[in-house]
């Protein structure tokens, strides 16, 4: 088959490499359609491990064929996941290829009326508040009616706008729904707002923390989708009295002077949602059975047309043209980022 895999010089080529075959509790998927995301490029350019690794992790295609003891998947069915492609020191091979194989409790049933493009993607939150989609966890009983306020830092980006969808689905024990803040560029605040967004700011704005914080009488949880430089520090001056947690998403990227005592950054490797160990710039980062089990339950909401909630007002698919024709009016620190804004590039395969 053939499959894009890192090369020297960091770059990813085309290649012809065996057609994979689905072990004990797995099923190997046709691909259809692949996302592309930020750490697809990101981990070709600056490459964990050696060449030869298949890439990209976002997937959605149809069951080719299944292992032995599966009984939920029958040849045929659509579904979508995600793989550890070319992120970790251990090999397991990606996504960006005519086959890919998947636990059989580690993929998402597609709802009729929902395409492969939408589908080819997937997003796990790393903080402690209630999720939308039965949980192994246990939440702390609580019978106040306030609404907690949650700040999504740069909403407009892919993990941004699938954290608005999946936080205006979030409730309290009490049944309350979050209040969700944002900053983003000015002109993706109307979309925003009608996302079901309370209000948004304007990152670039040197008092926006203060004008959030007043706004919302102060913040209990934040998604940090840059963790760069001085975004995490910033987004920890919005909490209330008393602090509370920020989930990043990259681990060494963020100053961590002036973040506040109180507020406490999670750093977590979506990957960790597969139950294996990921081995990154000499460390490790231990399997997790209990984060595999939040998957679990993730997808298995997903599959009861929890897909189709998120997807019917998502971000749009790129439109037509290449992207490098953008190039002249986009805005970005990497160069394979800048052309694309509130889009998701999808591909056929």
């Amino acid at each position: 088959m053939q499959a894009l895999v890192t090369a020297p010089g960091n770059i990813a080529v085309i290649s012809q490499i065996p057609i994979p075959e689905p072990g004990p509790g797995e099923i190997r998927i046709k691909v259809r359609s692949v996302a592309l995301n930020p750490v697809d490029a990101l981990y070709v350019a600056h490459p964990v491990d050696k060449s030869g690794r298949v890439v990209g992790s976002d997937i959605a295609g149809t069951v080719d064929k299944v292992g032995d003891g599966v009984m939920r998947w029958s040849i045929g069915d659509r579904v979508a996941g995600f793989l550890q492609g070319a992120t970790s020191g251990n090999y397991r091979p990606g996504g960006f290829a005519e086959y890919a194989v998947l636990e059989e409790d580690l993929a998402i049933a597609i709802p009729s009326g929902v395409s492969f493009d939408e589908a080819a993607a997937a997003l796990f939150i790393r903080l402690e508040i209630n999720a939308p989609f039965p949980s192994p966890f246990k939440f702390p009983e609580s019978h106040t009616t306030e609404r907690p306020a949650i700040l999504i830092y740069s909403a407009a980006t892919s993990v941004g706008l699938y954290t608005v969808e999946l936080a205006r689905l979030l409730r309290t024990p009490s049944g309350a729904p979050y209040r969700i803040f944002a900053t983003a560029s000015p002109k993706h605040h109307e979309r925003l707002l009608s996302l079901g967004v309370e209000a948004v700011y304007d990152y670039r704005a040197p008092d926006w923390p203060e004008r959030i914080r007043a706004a919302s009488g102060g913040i209990t949880h934040a998604v940090d989708c840059i963790s760069e430089d001085e975004t995490t520090a910033q987004i920890s001056q919005t909490f209330r009295a008393g602090g509370g947690k920020i989930a990043v998403i990259r681990l060494q990227a963020w100053n961590k002077e002036g973040v506040r005592a109180d507020v406490t950054p999670l750093y977590g490797a979506v990957w960790q949602g597969l139950g294996k160990e990921i081995l990154y710039n000499g460390s490790e980062i231990p399997a997790s059975e209990s984060w595999r089990r939040l998957s679990v339950a993730f997808y298995e909401w997903l599959s009861r047309r929890g897909l189709s909630r998120i997807v019917d007002d998502g971000f749009r698919l790129l439109g037509s043209g290449k992207v490098a024709d953008r190039a002249l009016h986009a805005h970005g620190k990497e160069e394979w980022m800048r052309p694309i804004s509130a889009e998701k590039l999808v591909y056929y395969v």
